[in-house]
C-alpha cells in the first residue's frame, strides 16, 4: 500500500508548483510501500497498542461488500521513481519515523 507522510507531500507539491522541470503527472507516494498488515502492525508499535487482527477470509470480504470489496483486496503497484529521478529527497521514506512524527508523545 501506497502512503505519503503529510510534509513530504507539501513539499512536493510546493517543489513541483516552482520548479519549471517539473512537467506531467508523478506519483505522490513514498519511495517504500508497505502492506496493509505492515502498516497496522507498525501503527500499533508507534502507538503502543495491541494489535488484534482477525483473519477474514476473502470470500467473507465479498460477501459482505460485493464490488465494494475490490478496494480491500486488490492491490496496485504506485512508484516514486519519476520523484526520485527529479532529485526530490524524502524528509519521511520510511513508514516507522513518518507515523512517530504524528502520534510519539513528547515526555
Amino acid at each position: 500500500m501506497s502512503w505519503i507522510h503529510l510534509d513530504d507531500l507539501c513539499r512536493l507539491l510546493i517543489e513541483a508548483l516552482e520548479e519549471p522541470q517539473w512537467q506531467g503527472v508523478f506519483n505522490a507516494v513514498a519511495p517504500n510501500p508497505v502492506t496493509n498488515k505492515d502498516f497496522t502492525e507498525t501503527l500499533a508499535s508507534v502507538l503502543h497498542r495491541p494489535l488484534v487482527l482477525p483473519k477474514v477470509p476473502e470470500f467473507g470480504l465479498k460477501l459482505v461488500m460485493g464490488e465494494m470489496s475490490e478496494l480491500v483486496l486488490a492491490s496496485q503497484r504506485v512508484s516514486a521513481e519519476k520523484i526520485l529521478k527529479h532529485g526530490f529527497v524524502f524528509e519521511f521514506p520510511h513508514l516507522k519515523p513518518a507515523l512517530e512524527s504524528f502520534y510519539s508523545s513528547e515526555e
